[in-house]
């Protein structure tokens, strides 16, 4: 995917817990532009676990 990828723009960051931070973000590859938010659980740097919830095409 690396090699593909045109742009990253962070959209925003979002708190829903003291351990879980929702980050919303597009993208864009050779096919065009996408939207993606991923759910970082972790404290103070640790992310043990993070969840990605695809999107698709803007």
């Amino acid at each position: 995917m690396a090699g593909r990828l045109e742009e990253h723009r962070l959209l925003h960051v979002m708190p829903a817990s003291e351990v879980l931070v929702f980050v919303y973000y597009e993208y864009e590859l050779d096919g065009g532009q996408a939207r993606q938010r991923r759910g970082d659980h972790g404290s103070e740097r640790v992310h043990p676990e993070v969840q990605v919830f695809f999107g698709g095409k803007v």
